[in-house]
Parts: structure tokens; sequence; C-alpha cells
């Protein structure tokens, strides 16, 4: 006869009272780096999943559907025009309600600053903590195939478009100097991710050195690029900003590193220079707004009449 506890009830068991862990698998999975060398939740071995998928690979007798007049129908168009109908609404749906988010001359300042705030980006860490765990993953079993290639093609990407080096800098060199060679790639691609390599050296390293010997090293022949370096070498503002709306996004997120330096200098020159210049200009040489200019560079000069800025007053004689 079972016994009973308190209160003429039955004992529970052992783990009656515990709640079932819920845990992200993406969590539970470690870094090779560090050590951990376990298999993933629900990892089976090659043996395993073969034998289980010859068993159940016994093909249905297929029984096509029937009206009520015994003539058989097709329902494959139906049923795909039933999916992509929503989907494609649900895809109008987003677009709608991006454009009612985000207005047409582009994010504000309060957006850009909620954007960038770290409370906000708690997901996007996830994302590139994840994409760091494929990598490592990739680096413990020695892959180099083409999902190989292209998962770090799309981490290099992602990682720059959030201005993350310490996720697309090793990404791009274990891609070039390993991957590249036991695996072929397409010369577009290698040029592509050389290309990044080469400005994050000159913009975010400030080594115009090392940027040269990369284009040297991988052939690079980009006019664009060649430009960039340039303008860079000679500090030439001008060329700087005709540069930026010739090149991609991911070149785009790369030169940012190097903005405040050529604005800081274009500045320089402006006040050594000029008396006055008109404010068309100055927002096109310095990449900003007037008002970004008084706040976040603390110009000190003054806004008249005509859009015109007083940089320095002659003196009276």
């Amino acid at each position: 006869m079972a016994r009973r506890g308190r209160g003429n009830k039955m004992p529970s068991g052992p783990w009656g009272r515990l709640k079932p862990v819920e845990q992200d698998p993406l969590q539970s999975i470690g870094l090779p780096s560090k050590g951990d060398d376990r298999p993933p939740p629900g990892y089976r071995p090659p043996s395993t999943a073969t034998s289980t998928a010859a068993s159940s690979s016994t093909p249905a007798p297929e029984t096509p559907a029937t009206n009520a007049s015994g003539s058989s129908q097709t329902t494959g168009s139906d049923s795909a025009n039933a999916v992509t109908s929503p989907a494609s609404s649900a895809l109008s749906g987003t677009l709608k309600a991006l454009r009612s988010i985000i207005p047409s001359s582009g994010p504000s300042t309060s957006m850009l600053a909620a954007i960038e705030d770290p409370d906000n980006t708690k997901y996007l860490q996830d994302v590139l903590m994840a994409l760091r765990k494929l990598r490592e993953g990739l680096v413990a079993t020695k892959r180099a195939d083409l999902f190989s290639i292209q998962a770090y093609i799309f981490s290099i990407r992602l990682s720059i478009l959030a201005k993350h080096p310490e996720s697309y800098h090793p990404a791009i060199l274990h891609l070039l100097r390993y991957m590249a060679v036991w695996t072929p790639m397409v010369n577009s691609e290698i040029e592509e991710i050389a290309g990044y390599f080469m400005l994050d050296a000159a913009c975010r390293r400030r080594d115009l050195t090392e940027a040269y010997f990369i284009r040297q090293d991988f052939n690079i022949r980009n006019k664009k690029l060649d430009r960039i370096l340039k303008a860079l070498a000679h500090d030439d503002y001008v060329s700087w900003q005709f540069s930026k709306k010739q090149v991609s996004r991911h070149c785009l997120k790369l030169m940012e590193w190097a903005d405040d330096d050529l604005r800081l200098h274009t500045l320089k020159c402006f006040s050594r220079s000029y008396f006055n210049v008109d404010l068309p200009f100055l927002e096109f040489a310095t990449g900003r707004k007037w008002d970004e200019l008084k706040e976040k560079d603390k110009v000190g000069w003054e806004l008249g009449d005509e859009e015109k800025v007083t940089i320095r007053k002659v003196r009276a004689k």
C-alpha cells in the first residue's frame, strides 16, 4: 500500500514540483575557442541520421483528390496562390508600416540616437554572437566549402553595417588567408572582401601604407576605392564627399571611421583660408548640417543673411 503524506495526500514525484527549464538552444552552445566541444542539442551522428532516413524513406501511395463527380482535381496551384497571397500582403503591410515610421527625408537625430542606444541593440548583439559561434564552429571543423564561404561573407557584410570590427576583421583575415586558398573563390567576391580589408586599414586604423600593400597583394583595380585612398592621402575633402555618393553602403560604413578626422581638418582649412563661405558648400564639404556643426563640432561661426557663414571679420584699420 502506498505511503500517505501529511493531510492524507499522496506524496508527489521526485521532480513533480520543478518546472521544465526553457533554454534557448543558441545560448546552450558555447565557443570552441573557449574549450566547449559539446555537440549542439538535437545533434545525431551521421550513421544514426542515415539509418533513420533510410527506414522512413518508404514511398506512400499517392491518392489524387476527387470531386463529387469522381474526377480528380489538382490543388497545388490553389495552395500556392493561398500561400503567396498572404506573404505578399504581409510584405506590403510591413513596407507601409516602415514608411509611416521613417520619414522620406531619412531618420531624424532622435531616431538615430535611439538606434545607437545599447538597450535597443540587444537582439543585434545576439545575432552577432550567433554568427561568431557559427564561424568558430566552421573553424573548429576546418570547413572551407561553399556554405562556409557564403556564411563568412554574410557575417562580414552584416558586421560592417553594424560597425563591429571585432566581428568582421578576424572573419576577413580567415577568409582571405585560409578559406580562399583551400577553396577557390569568385574573383568578384575576393575583390569585394579585399576592398573592405583595404578600407578598414585606411579609414579605421589610419594605416595608408598597409592599405596600399593590400591593394597591391590582392591586385585591387577599383577606381572608386583608389579615389578614396587618394582623398585620404591628400586630405581632399571635396573628393572625399564625392566618393561617398558613388560607393556601396558597406564601403560607406567603413568610411565613417575617418569622417571625424577629415571633418576637423576641413574646418581648420576653412578657418585659416576664408573670411566667409556659403552655407550649402560648408555643409557639403563637412557632411553635416549647420545645426549639427554647432552642436557636435562646437563651431563658433555666425550664420548671416542669404545663407552666408561668417568665419572671421576684417579688422578695421
